[in-house]
């Protein structure tokens, strides 16, 4: 099993709901059969201390993964991004498979922007 990602940037607002898609493809470009996966990513500001300012998971519904189509997708809700601080993050998304085998993404950055609209 083989993935790939780039390191990317994404810009949100802090207080809206952050909504990504990630697809993981094997090397051909066919979908990953994600059954049985677990999913969880961990936000933590890019040069502070290492602390979790935000935790998403599959066991909590933040992240949902639909297995035949090999993607997992992020749900963070305004109620939980409304405390994080304009700032940028760093964080990745790890997957579990039934048999053991953890994979993860390359770094996300996340630049959280000030909401405006207050």
């Amino acid at each position: 099993m083989t993935h790939y990602c780039e390191s990317t940037t994404v810009r949100v607002k802090r207080g809206d709901t952050w909504a990504l898609v990630w697809s993981w493809l094997d090397a051909d470009g066919n979908p990953i059969d994600l059954t049985g996966v677990s999913s969880r990513m961990s936000f933590q500001v890019k040069d502070g201390d290492g602390s979790s300012v935000l935790n998403l998971s599959t066991d909590e519904g933040t992240l949902v993964i639909e297995a035949v189509s090999g993607t997992v997708a992020m749900a963070a809700p305004s109620t939980s991004t409304s405390g994080v601080s304009p700032d940028i993050y760093i964080t990745d998304q790890e997957l579990t498979f039934p048999t053991g085998v953890v994979l993860s993404t390359a770094d996300v950055y996340f630049k959280v922007l000030e909401d405006r609209t207050i």
